[in-house]
């Protein structure tokens, strides 16, 4: 007896950090809380490439499809319209000394992931030369989310174009009829393919912004946004994707163009980072709300890994560490690329490119955040794409209970 009173200290705290531990770990990988990618845990180089960093690809990936907007498109709109300010210099400057209709300076997020698979860049779908062996980019910049009829009856709005989700994905069901003999061909393909679904979204709302549509109006459009990209997520998955990604909203908040067109002198209107509070308040709205349709697409389909990647986040952290990264301090919030089409003497020092687009550094510096949890992706001990974590989890909760029970009341 007095053996066990002795060692009763030892197991109360035994007891109690199981306990921790079991009501702890459960929050962390459960549905509510998918992957939220940050650059937190990635080691970032100053080398410029991706070649050289700490990881190598853990699966094969032999093809990417990318689906978007301006923050992904490699061609698209300048051969929708060539005389696109996007077909010409400076953009394109510092990585290919030509405009390719890239909306920076250089590459892109997406150039960086077909460069960790060891794959080339991806050709746009409308590039009639373009090779499309690796993947296709259907990304259009300007693109939307809702159809462009549907914006522009509801709400009044238009783009630069009518390349939308929906006909993003028509592009994608053509490409894979000409490349897959049946069915089975076809998720034999994607099989071994990773999808990237956007950033898509920001357009539509980005387009009301700019006309000045009241905020509940912007609101309210959200959840129609949601449901589309949900769609098309879907649709990829019953056509035999397994792997995808998919990006939420940047902190419009810190973007230069909204800091320009929203100045105020209330100060609290401003975060610390100098953001407008109500615009990041609002893409973390849209953000909460596609997090949520995923984790409803992943419970419908728990062998498909779906990863939400967390660009709000990424590039706050650029904003908040600008200076160990390689930033000027002073410009993070200015664009390098002027409105007369005046350039600021090194790209490299700026977040922001031309007010509503990031150089090819921060994207870089973003690509890095997010290659580690893509590699990971469907990769065993990832808590995307898997079936059986949460039961298991609800074990381990109960094990913790009986066991803290049982302690306690010795």
């Amino acid at each position: 007896m007095g053996d066990r009173i002795s060692l009763l200290p030892y197991l109360v705290v035994a007891a109690l950090l199981f306990c921790y531990a079991g009501v702890s770990v459960s929050p962390i990988f459960s549905d509510q809380n998918r992957i939220r990618v940050t650059s937190t845990g990635f080691y970032i180089h100053n080398d410029g490439d991706l070649y050289n960093s700490s990881i190598s690809p853990r699966y094969t990936i032999e093809a990417i499809y990318q689906f978007g907007d301006s923050i992904s498109d490699t061609g698209n709109l300048i051969r929708e319209n060539p005389s696109s300010n996007y077909a010409k210099l400076p953009y394109g400057q510092t990585f290919f000394h030509k405009p390719t209709g890239r909306c920076s300076d250089g590459l892109l997020m997406i150039d960086y992931f077909t460069r960790f698979f060891k794959l080339p860049f991806l050709d746009p779908y409308l590039n009639k030369e373009g090779n499309f062996s690796h993947g296709v980019n259907f990304a259009v910049a300007g693109a939307t989310a809702l159809n462009g009829s549907t914006l522009a009856k509801k709400h009044n709005l238009s783009g630069p174009t009518n390349s939308s989700l929906l006909v993003q994905l028509d592009w994608f069901k053509t490409h894979l009829n000409s490349i897959c003999s049946d069915a089975s061909d076809r998720k034999k393909k994607l099989a071994k393919a990773l999808i990237v679904m956007g950033e898509i979204g920001g357009n539509d709302y980005n387009w009301a912004f700019f006309q000045r549509k009241p905020i509940t109006e912007i609101y309210d459009m959200v959840p129609k946004v949601i449901q589309m990209i949900k769609n098309v997520v879907k649709e990829v998955i019953n056509l035999g994707a397994t792997r995808i990604v998919v990006p939420g909203n940047f902190p419009i908040g810190c973007m230069t163009i909204y800091l320009d067109m929203f100045k105020t002198n209330d100060i609290k209107m401003y975060d610390e980072l100098q953001c407008l509070r109500s615009l990041n308040d609002f893409a973390k709205f849209h953000n909460d709300k596609l997090q949520e349709a995923i984790t409803d697409i992943q419970r419908d389909h728990p062998n498909v890994s779906i990863m939400y990647a967390d660009y709000f986040e990424a590039l706050k952290e650029i904003l908040q560490n600008a200076t160990s990264l390689g930033f000027d301090e002073d410009k993070v919030r200015t664009a390098c690329c002027g409105s007369r089409g005046i350039v600021c003497g090194d790209p490299y020092k700026h977040v922001n490119w031309d007010r509503i687009h990031l150089t090819q550094h921060a994207y870089q510096v973003m690509a890095k955040s997010l290659i580690k949890p893509i590699n990971d992706l469907g990769m065993p001990g990832n808590s995307s794409g898997s079936k059986s974590s949460i039961p298991q989890l609800f074990l381990y909760n109960l094990y913790a209970i009986i066991f803290c029970w049982f302690i306690l009341s010795i």
